[in-house]
């Protein structure tokens, strides 16, 4: 597959499974099944550890990808020479992506890895109650936070294309889709029980990943309007 389309399909992707994750919430709220506390932990737990990935992943972004022995995105010194660039907060050491970093003392942070950070850790913090929760949520409410789930991607997917980056916005942007997953899982999950729920912790591997190419994406588009010589992506 040709990397310009990538994306596309990415996107397609999760727009597929974004509306089989609404069928399979339709019928289960139409069959009225009822959430068990087995059926909270087994969720819960798939979720907490999907977070626990993600928070490594913040720290280094593609230990998956060496361990696997797979090319990285971007290109290393031994191909671009002495027009290699360094990196910054995940980013390479060019103003072009300063709009991607923050500054945080004298540190340089990835702003959307921070993002995701904040929204893992928040998302961790708001399963407790959830698993703790005696009764089921009712079924307006559990449409409410699917609505929200989807929304909070779709924005995700949407600040991660435009060209114009803002730090902040792209932060509050990857921490809401991590909380936005949670919302979707917990949906699921209230109305169906422990098969829906894992469905959409499934589903949100596929979502993460689409975020990441947009921005790979966007990453190149930066790099091939840019006159330096040093293409990092």
């Amino acid at each position: 597959m040709k990397p310009r389309n990538r994306p596309v399909y990415f996107v397609f992707l999760s727009a597929v499974a974004g509306i089989l994750l609404l069928v399979v919430f339709l019928l289960s709220q139409e069959s009225e099944s009822i959430s068990t506390s087995s059926d909270r932990n087994l969720v819960s737990g798939a979720f907490l550890a999907s977070c626990l990935l993600c928070l490594s992943m913040t720290v280094s972004p593609n230990w998956i990808t060496r361990a696997l022995g797979r090319p990285s995105k971007t290109r290393s010194r031994g191909e671009l020479g002495d027009s290699a660039r360094g990196f910054r907060g995940h980013h390479p050491d060019c103003v072009k992506f300063d709009n991607h970093r923050l500054t945080v003392g004298h540190r340089n942070l990835c702003s959307g890895c921070f993002g995701l950070t904040v929204g893992a850790l928040a998302s961790v913090a708001l399963v407790v109650p959830y698993v703790i929760s005696v009764d089921a949520l009712k079924g307006n409410f559990s449409l409410a936070l699917l609505i929200g789930g989807f929304c909070a991607v779709s924005f995700a997917f949407t600040e991660a294309s435009v060209k114009r980056r803002v730090g902040a916005a792209h932060l509050m942007a990857n921490a809401l889709m991590i909380v936005g997953f949670l919302s979707l899982v917990v949906a699921m999950t209230s109305v169906g029980g422990a098969v829906p729920g894992l469905l959409a912790v499934a589903f949100s591997y596929l979502w993460i990943d689409t975020r990441i190419e947009l921005s790979l994406w966007r990453h190149s588009k930066v790099c091939s309007e840019c006159p330096q010589t040093c293409k990092m992506y």
